[in-house]
């Protein structure tokens, strides 16, 4: 639970519904150089990295690396595409995994929730398409 309030996109959930959400979460261990998903792949999960670094890329082109308190695989919760780009893990790692399913239904349910989730990541899409400016 208190992972999950350090993550970016839960860190305006309440400790009371983190401690409900963490009970969705399954921990995985991936070694280097495993793949975590494919490009074209089905969004089916959420990642919290916990321990490690998780690089993401499309093709042969480097997107960005994830650390410890960062997630991935976001864009499930916003609509039904196949990935977008691929996930391997570059340092062994400890992840959070959050089936999608769980979580759009947990979201469903407690609008607080989605609400803290789509604020988080509309601030971090804005973050990307404006390079860091807020203004």
């Amino acid at each position: 639970m208190l992972r999950l309030q350090n993550v970016d996109i839960f860190s305006a959930v309440p400790l009371e519904l983190l401690s409900q959400m963490a009970a969705l979460a399954d921990e995985v261990e991936y070694s280097s150089s495993d793949l975590v998903f494919a490009e074209g792949d089905p969004p089916d999960s959420v990642y919290i990295v916990l321990a490690g670094r998780v690089r993401i890329d499309r093709g042969s082109e480097v997107i960005t690396e994830i650390g410890s308190g960062q997630t991935f695989g976001t864009w499930a919760l916003l609509e039904q595409v196949p990935r977008l780009f691929s996930a391997r893990v570059v340092e062994d790692a400890s992840l959070l995994r959050i089936h999608q399913q769980d979580l759009a239904e947990f979201m469903a349910d407690l609008p607080l929730v989605s609400s803290a989730v789509l604020t988080a990541l509309a601030s971090r899409l804005r973050r990307i398409v404006l390079g860091g400016n807020e203004s």
